[in-house]
């Protein structure tokens, strides 16, 4: 909730008023969309930037130091996925 008030400058009081319905959507929009405060775009822009000199072809994006969390897996999803490395063994 902190780090959400200091991105937002909601107060932690408004914060706790918020629906949990609302909190959890500005969480998963966190966690799956992309950083409230856009911390990580900027970081990637400086990473980039920092590595370009250091190569010669297909210099780096942003993107390619922006980590990218997933959404859990279903059921359905672990059960193709262990059938792949059935298939390998």
């Amino acid at each position: 909730m902190i780090r959400l008030a200091l991105a937002t400058g909601w107060s932690l009081h408004y914060i706790e008023s918020l629906p949990i319905t609302t909190y959890r959507e500005l969480l998963a929009f966190d966690r799956y969309v992309e950083p409230i405060g856009r911390e990580w775009e900027q970081t990637g822009t400086l990473a980039a930037v920092a590595v370009a000199p250091y190569v010669k072809h297909n210099p780096p994006k942003p993107q390619d130091f922006i980590p990218v969390l997933k959404p859990p897996m279903t059921g359905s999803e672990i059960a193709a996925e262990l059938s792949k490395l059935g298939k390998h063994v």
